[in-house]
């Protein structure tokens, strides 16, 4: 008396673990949702705040020309240095988006001008 039976406790391990999936994966897909690239550049764009991703060595330096440059065409740069953030893919994306938007408003100047080692410059020169 007052014993569950085997199968009743598999059973509520089960539905506990299938609720605790569920939740994960919900917010997780709601996280994503948040960070997509295309709403983090309009936002950028909207505010003024539009930045420029890239992977830098040990320390990560922002030249003075670089900062010229980039005062000049409205963005700043945001160098990582050597630890890479979790979503490259994110950044790579997003500046994608911002040199697209930059190279239609300034036109040659800023291409030839810009930081090669910029997250997704390879893919945007292709694009380009």
């Amino acid at each position: 008396k007052g014993r569950r039976s085997p199968t009743k406790n598999i059973m509520k391990t089960f539905f506990i673990a299938l609720i605790v999936s569920i939740s994960f994966i919900s917010a997780s897909q709601a996280q994503t949702e948040k960070r997509l690239p295309e709403t983090q550049f309009r936002n950028d764009l909207e505010t003024g705040r539009l930045k420029i991703y890239l992977l830098g060595g040990i320390a990560g330096m922002i030249k003075t020309s670089d900062r010229d440059f980039a005062v000049r065409y409205n963005f700043s740069y945001h160098d990582f240095g050597c630890v890479a953030p979790p979503d490259l893919k994110f950044y790579a994306e997003y500046n994608i988006l911002v040199m697209h938007h930059l190279g239609k408003e300034c036109g040659k100047d800023f291409s030839d001008n810009i930081r090669q080692e910029v997250l997704g410059w390879k893919k945007w020169k292709e694009e380009k």
